[in-house]
């Protein structure tokens, strides 16, 4: 266990090291997408989709834009569906 825990703080600190703007895409990008998951399961059954959505939205241009970037291809294609779904959520909830 210790080894993994060192494995994946190195892998934090090579990140950070290499490209610090990245690391803070990804970083507020994950967050974003745990705020969303976590406001749709706190208020569930009748969510805040507006906040759901904004959450969604932030989170998947800035994973899509890190993982372009770092050239992880099925990152890009996931978030790319993250954010055309969630943009088809959006219109369908205000039009």
């Amino acid at each position: 266990m210790e080894k993994f825990v060192s494995g994946i703080i190195a892998f934090w600190q090579e990140t950070w090291r290499t490209n610090k703007p990245l690391f803070w895409a990804e970083a507020i990008g994950t967050l974003c997408g745990m705020a969303a998951a976590l406001t749709m399961s706190l208020q569930s059954p009748t969510p805040n989709l507006l906040a759901i959505f904004i959450f969604y939205i932030i989170s998947a241009i800035l994973l899509m834009y890190s993982n372009y970037t770092r050239h992880s291809s099925w990152m890009v294609v996931l978030m790319t569906f993250y954010l055309v779904t969630t943009t088809y959520g959006l219109f369908r909830l205000f039009v």
